[in-house]
């Protein structure tokens, strides 16, 4: 991937739109290149991120250690969303417990498994599951 055409692109239309979100491929620690990281695409961008985690066996692992590098490489955290995906694993109260336990990071919400991905659907569901105000601040 050529990095300076996304990030070109990524200025452009951050002059179009008030907000963007921006997947993050895997993983805060995922490579982009050889030696380009997605920690390194967030800091070129000058974002911060929202963690999204499962409710599965490991949630909690990948999380604090997701925490751990955002720190290390100084990229501030909004919070963290539970995607409620998983059958087994975690119920969603005692995650968020120990997330906030063991991180210095707020859950935000979880999102059930969904079947209906209207717009409509989605939006009702985001407003009822998500601390916007937090999200957005």
């Amino acid at each position: 991937p050529n990095i300076s055409l996304v990030l070109k692109q990524f200025k452009k239309l951050s002059k179009l739109h008030s907000m963007l979100l921006v997947e993050g491929m895997g993983g805060i620690m995922t490579p982009i290149l050889q030696d380009y990281f997605v920690t390194d695409l967030i800091k070129d961008m000058k974002l911060s991120t929202v963690i999204v985690t499962r409710t599965r066996v490991g949630a909690v692992n990948h999380t604090i250690m997701t925490c751990m590098m955002c720190e290390k490489y100084k990229i501030p955290i909004k919070g963290i969303i539970i995607n409620n995906f998983d059958v087994d694993g975690y119920r969603v109260k005692e995650l968020k417990r120990d997330l906030e336990n063991l991180t210095p990071v707020s859950v935000l919400g979880s999102i059930p498994f969904i079947d209906d991905m209207s717009d409509h659907s989605l939006y009702r569901i985001f407003k009822k599951n998500i601390d916007f105000k937090s999200l957005l601040s």
